[in-house]
């Protein structure tokens, strides 16, 4: 039985790209929101300063201009993920692991949300985690939002990496390509290192998702945090990894899943999607 990603790949084949150019924005969650995040931006001196129901003042460096606008008001998908992410933030709170945290937008919305919540963003380029720490600085947020320059997989270790020309970080360099070395951490080792178990963690790892899950074993049988997790599906596929599998192991752990706005979905919902990118939630009683 073909799956709407099969049919999907196999019209991709044969429509021309003027029918597929207006479509392909869908399957990176481009459509219209069911929530509206009360977003406002404008210029204070250097900075960006940000508006957001719940979260009246929230500066961001210029470079981030772009990303407020995908996820507070252009992405449909990612508007609606980070309102339910700010509703656990406000209603729940706590120590949030950032994984792929980028410029620190997720890991200072959720500290800003209530005086008690903490954040610890996991970002391996370099350039995206000083921006991050910046976002932290610049917030007031002190302790309470650190930023690890890592990369987070299975099992803690090193590598070698590289960036492309807008900084995202790239883990399978090309030969002869400029290279760093690279800490990897894991969720459970991390665990072990703060002494603490997070209450949230968000992942949006452009398809590492199943290494983050494997090096979670431990926190998610034992704390069972709130997941807020993107399933960059294409990508998984390239990487061999099975989302159903993965979907299978959240629940041997106890786990359901919901959209960002708390409507509870089938498994097949996401490991069957026609989209690119799923973004969902796991939550556990």
């Amino acid at each position: 039985m073909l799956t709407p990603r099969a049919i999907r790949g196999l019209l991709g084949r044969f429509l021309p790209e003027a029918v597929k150019a207006p479509l392909r924005g869908r399957l990176f969650g481009y459509r219209a929101a069911a929530v509206d995040l009360g977003f406002r931006v404008r210029e204070e001196g250097t900075s960006l300063l940000v508006s957001l129901d719940g979260v009246p003042r929230l500066l961001a460096p210029p470079e981030a201009r772009e990303d407020l606008a995908y996820h507070f008001r252009d992405n449909g998908a990612s508007v609606e993920e980070m309102h339910g992410f700010l509703r656990a933030a406000r209603e729940a709170g706590g120590l949030l692991f950032d994984v792929g945290a980028h410029r620190g937008l997720f890991s200072a919305v959720f500290s800003l949300a209530r005086p008690e919540n903490r954040a610890v963003g996991y970002e391996p380029s370099p350039s995206l985690a000083r921006d991050a720490e910046w976002m932290a600085e610049a917030n007031g947020l002190g302790g309470r939002m650190t930023v690890r320059a890592a990369a987070v997989g299975a099992a803690p270790g090193r590598t070698r990496a590289a960036t492309d020309a807008m900084g995202l970080i790239r883990l399978d360099p090309s030969p002869g390509e400029e290279t760093f070395d690279l800490e990897v951490v894991s969720l459970d080792a991390e665990c072990a290192r703060l002494g603490a178990d997070p209450d949230v963690v968000k992942v949006d790892v452009e398809g590492a998702e199943a290494e983050v899950l494997r090096g979670a074993a431990g926190l998610l049988r034992r704390r069972r945090p709130l997941l807020f997790l993107e399933f960059h599906l294409d990508e998984l596929e390239r990487r061999g990894e099975r989302p159903e599998a993965m979907l299978d192991v959240l629940r041997a752990y106890g786990y359901s899943v919901e959209t960002p706005l708390g409507k509870r979905l089938a498994p097949a919902a996401i490991h069957a999607s026609a989209g690119a990118v799923v973004r969902f939630v796991a939550r556990a009683p």
